[in-house]
């Protein structure tokens, strides 16, 4: 069995100082009382929602990094090192 594909690990690695200054930024947005908000049309009128992302999910979000692939492909990588640790035996 060979090293399981990773591709969203791959596009993370390559764009990991991109989403480090979006996170930083996001944060620092927030030291400064500037927030997210999500708007919404509800009877003619404007509701302002706050945004329930957290800052590493917008950054992924904007870079194009599927959450839940990347979290499949971690598991997948770590059972496979976990099985080449173990001398090839299958590891619950």
């Amino acid at each position: 069995m060979g090293v399981p594909p990773h591709p969203m690990c791959d596009k993370l690695g390559r764009h990991i100082e991109a989403r480090n200054t979006i996170v930083d930024f996001l944060g620092w947005l927030e030291e400064q009382g500037i927030f997210l908000c999500n708007r919404t049309r509800y009877d003619f009128n404007d509701l302002w929602m706050p945004q329930t992302e957290t800052r590493h999910q917008l950054a992924h979000r904007y870079l194009g990094i599927d959450e839940g692939d990347l979290e499949h492909e971690r598991r997948a990588l770590l059972d496979y090192a976990r099985q080449l640790t173990s001398g090839g035996k299958e590891v619950t």
